[in-house]
């Protein structure tokens, strides 16, 4: 039997066909990443993370009191030392309870951008302390609780170096509650004072690194709060307690800040 005869055209075509592809098409950007990704080499993309803890190490605070009352008086604290409290680290309700010292370290967390001339972040601070009056007669109690997030924005000179200098500005809110117990009264009763308050701030230092993961941070930074309150006794007084919150005073705070920062991640 003879076999039909095939043109050798069509036999060139055929055996191309069957003979394995191998793609020219371009890689794609991800595929690229992915790739430095896996080989260590992915430097700039991934956003690196600034944890840091500061102080205001020297200060001066002005409290212009907007209490009820004929007089108004300002009040001035002027201090220095490690862990020193922030200005709104006190928690901004009564005079005692603002200018109360206790060993505060503010903390924040931000994210490096823009080739590391962008810091996006926020501080925060909290504190809880508790006050007992060991008494003959009765047995007072104080608890006070406070707070603050503020976001910031930084702008950094010169990231590729060791010094490093930057301007900032933030904005945030805060607050505070003192709870008093005084069971000798008849009968016993209970304050609770709220605080709450707007902050904002500016300021501008420089980060001195030690190493690329590590950096001391020295600035001076001025800031302003606006704090309100308002007490509600237990059992409510004659005509109930007062639900508003009322100003209190105007808050200026000029201080000179020291901290530390750790640098995580790849990027300047």
């Amino acid at each position: 039997m003879r076999h039909p005869r095939i043109p050798l055209a069509a036999t060139f075509a055929l055996a191309v066909a069957a003979a394995p592809q191998r793609s020219h098409a371009a890689p794609s950007p991800s595929a690229k990443a992915g790739a430095k990704v896996a080989g260590g080499g992915f430097k700039g993309k991934v956003p690196r993370i600034r944890i840091h803890a500061d102080t205001d190490f020297f200060g001066w605070t002005n409290i212009d009191d907007e209490g009820p009352g004929p007089d108004d008086p300002d009040i001035n604290v002027v201090g220095f030392g490690f862990g020193r409290p922030t200005l709104t680290d006190s928690g901004l309700c009564t005079a005692a309870c603002l200018l109360s010292v206790r060993p505060v370290w503010g903390l924040g967390i931000g994210v490096v951008l823009y080739k590391g001339q962008i810091v996006v972040g926020s501080r925060f601070s909290f504190t809880v302390d508790g006050i007992y009056d060991d008494d003959d007669n009765d047995d007072d109690t104080v608890n006070l609780v406070a707070g603050q997030f503020v976001p910031y924005f930084r702008w950094v000179f010169r990231p590729q170096r060791r010094v490093r200098p930057y301007v900032e500005a933030r904005f945030g809110l805060g607050g505070g509650t003192v709870v008093a117990n005084e069971p000798g009264n008849v009968p016993d009763t209970k304050a609770t004072t709220n605080v709450i308050y707007p902050t904002v701030g500016v300021g501008g230092g420089v980060h001195l690194f030690i190493v690329d993961a590590l950096s001391v941070d020295a600035g001076l930074n001025f800031d302003y709060a606006a704090p309100h309150q308002r007490t509600l006794l237990d059992p409510e007084p004659p005509g109930g307690n007062d639900e508003g919150y009322e100003p209190v005073a105007n808050v200026y705070n000029l201080g000179v800040l020291l901290g530390l920062s750790i640098w995580f991640g790849d990027g300047a």
